[in-house]
């Protein structure tokens, strides 16, 4: 894609610039400081903006759907933005720790509040976004996402998943995976994030395709 087609376009008589999109722009932005938080909101926009989805939730490529698609890098990034400019020094994880669960729905208001849509005053959108109706439905529920919403952003659970079931379910199963996965360790099940359900998964251990032997 950025090589044989993007150079035959360029070829052409009065195409000028790149196929897919301008050039990117560096931004230095200041560490440990709300301008942090600030423009990790603004990329979280842009699918948005762009129109490929309604919601930035809805997007598994961003580092907000891949946090709630339970990917522990991308909850780990957010939480340290929490963290770097002071939002939240203190959270309910061990020793005080600043954990996903404690954040993820002040983070989803962050997003709407920084993502509002922006026009001349002549009715003319000079920036995409939410109209002022979709933030204030998103502030009434103070940022929280339905079970069926979260579900719907839980794909990983799906696809990276060898049991779904009751957490008795589930850890009943739990020596039949660590025999066929070759786990030296006991594994627990793991409850659903940010929802009140009493549903369990065990996760097919990371990198592993098929079961050992």
């Amino acid at each position: 894609m950025a090589g044989d087609h993007p150079f035959q376009h360029g070829s052409q008589p009065r195409a000028t610039g790149h196929l897919w999109q301008q050039r990117y722009q560096r931004v230095l932005v200041e560490p440990d400081s709300q301008a942090l938080s600030a423009m990790d909101c603004y990329i979280e926009m842009n699918p948005a903006r762009a129109g490929l989805v309604n919601d930035p939730k809805d997007d598994r490529w961003c580092g907000y759907g891949q946090a709630l698609a339970n990917v522990n890098q991308a909850q780990a990034g957010i939480v340290y933005l929490y963290k770097a400019d002071g939002k939240m020094v203190e959270g309910s994880g061990p020793d005080g720790a600043v954990e996903w669960n404690d954040i993820a729905e002040r983070y989803r208001m962050l997003i709407f509040e920084t993502g509002v849509r922006k026009d001349d005053g002549y009715g003319n959108t000079t920036r995409e976004g939410f109209s002022s109706a979709e933030i204030r439905n998103v502030l009434s529920k103070g940022g929280a996402l339905s079970f069926g919403q979260l579900m719907h952003c839980r794909v990983a659970y799906f696809s990276t998943s060898v049991a779904f079931g009751s957490r008795e379910f589930v850890e009943g199963l739990e020596p039949l995976f660590r025999e066929t996965f070759g786990l030296k360790h006991k594994r627990e099940a793991s409850a659903l994030a940010q929802t009140k359900s009493a549903l369990h998964v065990f996760r097919r251990p990371s990198g592993q395709i098929r079961p050992s032997g």
